[in-house]
């Protein structure tokens, strides 16, 4: 792979200004980039960048790379930001700290659950079908901007399955960011590298922070220049630095400075110690703990557990590392802090001694291997933290921890599942130390904790899919000690336990608790009323007591895969501070209780795969309900009208629930799925819907659409529809129309006054005779199948900023003379605007949206206005003197294929639904393009045209013709340095399947203001 280093001699980074200081702290995001000093400059550079060369792939990555704290993040985020408010991107998703997520338990599902419910637009996602053919295919189709922040190793890439360059549709985007520029080298097409801050930027950067306003004051300005001077640039430095010496004397700033200058070849982080050193020991303390453990956690979670540890002095101690740089929370509500800060954390750790039993943390999987098999722990160690995944110890003695008798935090998480700690000699641990705080082991190995252990101190105690069966001497789990714990999080899941004692409610702190997985056949009893959190998925509970209203604070249910559950009860309902149930899968679960009182703060309920007949009019009581699941529920038959009270109602799933025959017009809503239901008319009023779906509603009966006016994105796919009303004309805000696989034999003329309209699909409209004018908007129609079509209008020309287009009628065989012409000279028009706008497009360095134009209907002829031609699937063509002059567009192309042996195998296949079963659902048309120079050089890169868009196999029968133009040929040819040497081009087609063949190929050199009069140009029979 070419990859082009682009230096920026200017520099790049900047802070936010406007934005208030509180909420900058507390919540901080990325302003607007003219609030961010210097950045304007930077951006525009990227956004060239975007505009080169994509070296003859269909996306394209661009890499930005720099030293630790040098603005990679933050100009990354400013990209994303400008770009995504646009509208040529089906979905932007920014990936942050990709590093650290990966290295989580969970960390690869929850990055691949974030992206996919990002492209794919659907709020919460399983991720047990990633990399299957089904998903793949859907992300695909999508375009996107997609920014991985912080990506550090290929493995990362190929975890997250993004290798592949097809992994998204063409026109797509990825920016990474690294350290490491080899890890870019090896994946992106451009590497922006960000290089310090300039003088007169690093000043107003740091004046900032230390003075809150652009310059320092009159008798600090030699100060001020001299800690300039020794940041180099470095913006993380200049923050760090200024907001330590904000209101400090010059005494304090002369003392500072002389310390730095004790040690002039010091680097960045001993800049960055300066903030460290003015801390309190409790601040040390937290900042030591976050950076080695916490990082990335939720920082209300990481605000408790420091409180365990420190007598609740926490909260201040963590404000004031905010606001001191030293620390941030993000709009996630996560705990964070720059990788140079975590690094100059991580080595004052180091300094503590050679030997990693004598430091205070250990985190790092070799040093932990040492220290247990070793055997050389102190009492030094307060924290250890292990990823069993990336550990080579197989076992611990008995007595690995009776050194460690200051251990407060213990940490053997496992990110990969079935590597598991082994005790040796098939024994138990004998000793635990009493001053743990917080004990989390997946898998641990022992049937009880240590007989002598203590845990009185015990804040959280997690021992997932482990082999406990008590928890202390006694009773075993069904008692508790005597002791006053303290205890805020309680994690067993996985485990065997099968009943829960009583001596449960003695833990009166206790917040959270999840038992799933575990064979519970009884709802646990007594639990303590402080309880907020309590999971019990897939367990073998029947019913849930009515003392269950006595968990005042109960906030989240989670009972998921019960399948014994039968019955919910009444005081459910009464909870007050109630925000998530969730029931699905409890597939004997036939009702809902009366709700007697208002329910203000629950705002998701899932009932999905339930018996549930119908819900009581009661729920009109959820007054702060924002989505509701209700899919695969096969019995329910109504929903009460009282759902229309409900203004805070926005997302409403009721797929899969076929006896459901109407759904009330609930105005608040903006997406309504209801695909394989009985509905019989769609909804009269639905003043916000934006996405409304009903695929294989066969009862439909289509009415008025005037209450449907704010939606972009309708599906009526496969629902028995034999016409279609005139007053479809109405949804003037539509984007996207699914009618395929319906009974119409017309589409209604007023669908050419829908503006909005981009995507058209009537796959397999058996009966659709004719096609009218379409809106000039149109970039995709999708005709497949249409067995019956005859007539095409002529179609209005597109927008001239309008991107590439697809144009699908393969199948269409009783296409008439007129139709087929039509077709042909709205394709060569198109492809001839696309091309001339790209030229436009390009010398003004703007985006174009998409990069593969395909026309695709029945015939066996090449045209005559491609004035090169060949037999095969291959063509040369001799470039004539001065070809790649500045008005050159590009190539439009045109192949011949037979899809007869695509069609047999198709055949060949038990189910259709399994075809193909290599790459695309569709055929998909690749093309190597070859340059070569009178001096013998050669210049190669390829391309590639999907023919069809939707989630379903495509069978195509017998020859068609191919019109096809792509971007990225132009953009090669024009960053081609020696273009002008090139004398010939040859075009290599196949299909990527290799089961369709290409007979003829021709190819036509295209230049920007053209005057050529395709209405005019004849066209021979295709058939």
């Amino acid at each position: 792979m070419h990859v082009s280093y682009r230096p920026e001699p200017e520099m790049i980074e900047g802070i936010v200004t406007s934005l208030s200081e509180t909420l900058n702290r507390m919540y901080p995001s990325y302003p607007k980039n003219q609030d961010l000093v210097g950045i304007g400059p930077r951006v525009d550079k990227i956004k060239r960048l975007l505009c080169l060369n994509r070296q003859g792939q269909n996306n394209l990555t661009l890499g930005i790379w720099g030293m630790a704290g040098i603005g990679k993040t933050t100009l990354a985020q400013a990209i994303s930001n400008e770009v995504s408010n646009s509208t040529q991107f089906d979905a932007c998703c920014f990936l942050a700290n990709v590093s650290e997520e990966l290295k989580k338990p969970g960390g690869i599902a929850s990055l691949q659950d974030k992206l996919l419910s990002k492209i794919l637009e659907e709020k919460s996602l399983h991720t047990d079908g990633w990399g299957s053919a089904f998903t793949s295919n859907r992300i695909r189709n999508k375009k996107v901007l997609l920014v991985l922040d912080d990506v550090n190793g290929l493995e990362q890439l190929e975890t997250l399955a993004l290798l592949g360059r097809d992994a998204f549709a063409p026109g797509s985007i990825v920016i990474m960011t690294s350290r490491d520029k080899q890890v870019l080298r090896n994946r992106v097409d451009e590497i922006y590298e960000v290089k310090a801050l300039n003088y007169e930027e690093s000043l107003q950067l740091f004046c900032l922070g230390a003075f809150k306003q652009n310059s320092p004051y009159n008798d600090f300005w030699d100060l001020a220049d001299r800690f300039v001077g020794y940041a180099r640039g470095n913006p993380l430095a200049l923050k760090v630095l200024g907001s330590a010496l904000y209101g400090q004397s010059k005494e304090y700033w002369e003392s500072a400075l002389r310390k730095l200058q004790g040690s002039p070849d010091t680097k960045i982080l001993d800049a960055l110690k300066i903030s460290y050193d003015t801390l309190d020991r409790v601040e040390k303390d937290i900042f030591l703990d976050i950076a080695c453990f916490f990082k990335g956690w939720n920082a209300e979670d990481v605000m408790k557990l420091c409180d365990s540890f420190h007598d609740g002095k926490a909260h201040c101690a963590v404000m004031n590392l905010i606001d001191r740089c030293l620390l941030n929370i993000t709009t996630e509500g996560n705990i964070w802090m720059h990788d140079l800060l975590q690094e100059l954390a991580q080595s004052i750790v180091h300094e503590e001694s050679t030997e990693p039993g004598n430091r205070s943390r250990i985190w790092n999987p070799k040093d932990i291997d040492h220290v247990l098999r070793n055997n050389t722990g102190t009492h030094a160690i307060q924290g250890l933290s292990l990823d069993m995944s990336q550990s080579s110890l197989l076992q611990l003695s008995p007595n690995s921890f009776s050194r460690l008798s200051k251990l407060r935090f213990l940490n053997f998480h496992n990110s990969k599942r079935g590597r598991r700690l082994q005790i040796s000699g098939g024994t138990s641990l004998e000793y635990l130390p009493s001053e743990l705080r917080y004990l989390h082991w997946d898998g641990y190995p022992s049937k009880s904790l240590p007989p002598d252990f203590n845990p009185e101190n015990l804040d959280t105690l997690a021992l997932p899919n482990s082999d406990i069966e008590k928890l202390w001497d006694g009773d075993g789990v069904t008692k508790f000690p005597e002791v006053p714990l303290h205890i805020t999080e309680l994690n067993l899941s996985g485990t065997s336990i099968e009943e829960v004692p009583t001596s449960l409610s003695e833990l009166e702190s206790l917040e959270y608790l999840s038992l799933s997985g575990c064979p519970l056949r009884k709802f646990p009893e007594n639990l303590p009323r402080s309880i907020k959190s309590l999971y019990l998925d897939k367990t073998n509970i029947e019913v849930v007591p009515s003392s269950i209203g006595y968990l005042s604070e109960l906030s989240k249910l989670h009972m998921n895969g019960c399948e014994r559950l039968k019955t919910i009860p009444a005081s459910l309902c009464r909870l007050k501070h109630l925000e998530y149930l969730d029931f699905s899968n409890c597939s004997r679960l036939d009702g809902f209780p009366e709700i007697l009182e208002p329910m203000e703060t629950l705002w998701k309920l899932d009932l999905s795969g339930t018996a549930l007949k119908g819900l009581p009019s009661s729920l009109s009581f959820l007054v702060g309900l924002e989505e509701l699941r209700l899919n695969d529920c096969r019995n329910l038959t109504s929903l009460p009208n009282s759902l229309c009270s409900l203004t805070s109602l926005r997302l409403l799933y009721v797929q899969n629930c076929p006896n459901l025959v109407s759904v009330p017009d609930i105005k608040s809503l903006w997406r309504l799925k209801a695909d394989e239901t009985a509905l019989l008319q769609l909804p009269s009023s639905t003043g916000h819907l934006e996405e409304l779906s009903l695929s294989r509603c066969k009862d439909l009966k289509l009415g008025l659409f005037s209450g449907l006016t704010s939606v972009s994105n309708l599906c009526l796919r496969d629902s028995n529809i034999s016409e279609i009303p005139e007053h479809l004309g109405e949804l003037t805000n539509l984007s996207r129309l699914d009618l395929s696989k319906n009974e119409f034999t017309r589409i209604p003329t007023t669908i050419r006054r829908l503006p909005n309209l981009v995507e058209l699909l009537v796959i397999s409209c058996k009966r659709l005779r004719s096609m009218p004018v379409l809106p000039p908007c149109l970039k995709k129609l999708d005709a497949h199948n249409c067995t019956s079509l005859e007539s095409v209008s002529q179609q209005p020309h597109c927008k001239p900023d309008d991107g590439p287009c697809s144009y699908q009628f393969s199948n269409c065989f009783n296409l008439d003379q007129d139709a087929y012409n039509k077709v042909v000279a709205h394709a060569q028009l198109i492809i001839q605007r696309v091309a001339t706008t790209l030229v436009e497009a390009y010398q003004h360095c703007k985006m174009i949206n998409g990069a593969a134009s395909v026309f695709c209907l029945p015939g066996s002829d090449i045209l005559g206005w491609f004035n090169h031609k060949g037999i095969g699937s291959s063509i040369t063509v001799k470039l004539p003197s001065g070809w790649s002059k500045s008005t050159f567009s590009g190539f439009a192309l045109c192949i011949v294929v037979d899809f007869k042996d695509y069609e047999d195998h198709c055949q060949s296949r038990k189910g259709f639904e399994q075809c193909p079963t290599v790459g695309s659902l569709h055929p998909t048309i690749h093309c190597r393009v070859g340059f070569k120079t009178k001096h013998g050089d050669c210049h190669n890169f390829s391309c590639k045209w999907q023919v069809g868009n939707d989630d379903e196999p495509r069978q195509i029968r017998r020859d068609h013709v191919l019109f096809l133009y792509h971007n990225d040929i132009y953009r090669s040819v024009v960053h081609m340095v020696d273009k002008d040497n090139c004398n010939e081009v040859s075009f290599d087609f196949f299909e990527e399947n290799l089961r369709c063949k290409v007979k003829k190929c021709g190819v036509r050199l295209l230049y920007a203001k053209s005057s050529e009069n395709f209405s005019s140009l004849g066209v021979r029979s295709r058939l």
